[in-house]
């Protein structure tokens, strides 16, 4: 085309779109374009890097979506950026975007754009195939480029005066292509049937979910052990576990870098920067605390959150509320407090089953706790009725036992009395007499019948005599000098053998002989029919 009356070559269809997203606050974008290095050695191409301006469609903290137009710079300082060699292009003419983001913090990221080629526009009726060039290495041309591929197409000044980019074209509509190998960086496929196995070198299967939003500014690293919690509305996001949110975290997983294929990937692509990748299944590295052997069982630390700790090292204290996360892979000869990636199978499942198997030998234990109180409790009832029952039974037993003893020792007892009536004549003899003792007592003496030969073996006598047993003294256990109202008990005096004569008139008592007592009056003597 011509400007000013002068000739130029300008790139058509040369504007490109982009979008960035990053995990901390970014304040600016540059865009820049450059020959491949070697491409500008040869041609002593002196620009450089040469900004190109940028239009931002739409700024965030976290993102940015905005366009650059490669033709929106002719020359630098007096030299032409696109200027092409008309000897070995396919080498010489290549270019590409640089694209950095500065940060709030100060620091800047850089991002390279893959190679492109500029040639100029074919004539009409010449082949029209355009495309951009991967060289393996910048203006080296590759084996695979030796092959016929599409071009990015352009014109001479004097054929249309411009050129043109193959960097911006939207889609290839075809309804097949045949190809033995397809190299692309992304490709949006509805449908997709495979009938050999899907081969690379990555080891899980990830699935994204939302980070805490307390999280953005503290990028997770591969290996590090996360929980999952709760939101105010009832979702799920997960965030590092830590010594404060151990206690409510609902499972645990690992956040990995290695995954082969990523699911529930955000829609909108200014949410890529809001979720993280855990994995579900597979192989990763996760950073583990100390020693680990090859073949153990690794869990979420609860003691040291955010790394994960052998099975060796879980102690019984948080056993029940340890996360399983998988097992290593590999042995790692480490001290005890350093942590490593160790490679090992982690299965978000683990964590799952692992929490519903404790959960459910924690309710089997508390409802076997239960039980036994419960049985505990009927069996101390049962006791205790059966104690009260023993203790009723041993109290009416003490009572018969002290009522037992007490008519066997205390004197004056109704089975006292009765044992010394035992062996008396039948039926039976009884006498009673009054005397004036030595002392002035005026006692009042009972007596029972015996024959004498069965008083004599009663009281084991050894003399001849007839006749009476001493009941009163006999029941009493032996005399008592005076009565007393305050016990109602009455005195018993006098001999414990006596005898009476036929006509119940004299009473005798023995004292190496039989000696009437002289004072013995009021004399009845009774017998029963």
């Amino acid at each position: 085309m011509r400007r000013n009356a002068n000739s130029e070559q300008r790139l058509l269809d040369a504007e490109v779109h982009l979008k960035a997203t990053a995990q901390k606050p970014i304040q600016g974008v540059s865009a820049y374009v450059e020959r491949c290095p070697e491409a500008a050695r040869v041609l002593q191409d002196l620009n450089g890097r040469v900004g190109l301006e940028l239009v931002y469609n739409k700024k965030e903290t976290f993102a940015a979506t905005f366009s650059v137009n490669l033709d929106s710079v002719y020359s630098h300082q007096g030299i032409k950026v696109y200027e092409l060699s008309r000897v070995k292009g396919e080498e010489r003419n290549i270019f590409r975007l640089v694209v950095v983001l500065h940060f709030g913090d100060g620091t800047t990221k850089e991002f390279t754009s893959k190679h492109f080629q500029v040639q100029s526009r074919k004539k009409q009726g010449q082949d029209d195939d355009s495309g951009s060039v991967d060289n393996g290495y910048c203006g080296t041309p590759s084996p695979e480029n030796k092959r016929k591929k599409r071009k990015i197409s352009g014109g001479d000044s004097s054929a249309c005066g411009s050129l043109s980019s193959g960097l911006n074209r939207d889609s290839i509509n075809a309804s097949e292509i045949l190809t033995d190998r397809l190299v692309a960086n992304s490709a949006v496929i509805n449908e997709l049937h495979v009938t050999k196995p899907i081969v690379t070198q990555r080891g899980d299967i990830a699935y994204h979910f939302k980070l805490n939003k307390e999280e953005h500014d503290l990028p997770l690293e591969e290996g590090d052990i996360v929980g999952f919690f709760e939101d105010p509305d009832g979702k799920s996001h997960i965030e590092k576990l830590t010594h404060f949110n151990t206690a409510k975290a609902k499972m645990a997983g690992v956040i990995t870098r290695s995954a082969y294929l990523e699911a529930k990937a955000p829609v909108e692509d200014k949410d890529k920067a809001l979720d993280d990748l855990v994995c579900v299944i597979g192989m990763v590295s996760v950073k583990v605390l100390g020693p680990v052997k090859n073949g153990e069982r690794i869990y979420a630390s609860l003691e040291h959150p955010g790394v994960a700790i052998s099975q060796s090292r879980v102690s019984d204290a948080v056993y029940s509320d340890a996360f399983l996360l998988g097992q290593a892979l590999e042995s790692q000869d480490a001290k005890d407090d350093e942590v490593n990636l160790v490679q090992s199978f982690v299965s978000i499942l683990l964590s799952i089953s692992s929490g519903h198997v404790t959960g459910a030998v924690g309710d089997l234990r508390e409802h076997m706790r239960n039980d036994l109180k419960t049985e505990v409790k009927q069996i101390k009832k049962k006791c205790l009725r059966g104690f009260r029952r023993w203790l009723f039974a041993g109290f009416i037993l003490a009572v018969l036992l002290a009522v037992l003893l007490y008519q066997l020792f205390a004197p004056g007892t109704a089975l006292r009395y009765l044992r010394c009536r035992q062996g008396s004549i039948e039926p039976p003899s009884q006498m009673w007499f009054t005397f004036t003792t030595s002392d002035k007592q005026i006692p009042r003496v009972h007596g029972i019948e015996f024959t004498f030969d069965k008083l004599k073996k009663k009281m084991d006598l050894n003399f001849d005599a007839h006749y009476y047993l001493n009941l009163d003294r006999c029941a009493y256990g032996g005399i008592r000098l005076v009565g007393s109202p305050l016990d109602n008990r009455e005195m018993v005096r006098g001999a414990e053998i006596v005898a009476v004569n036929q006509n119940c008139t004299t009473v005798y008592y023995h004292a190496e002989e039989w000696s009437p007592y002289g004072s013995g009056r009021d004399i009845v003597c009774t017998s029963d029919p």
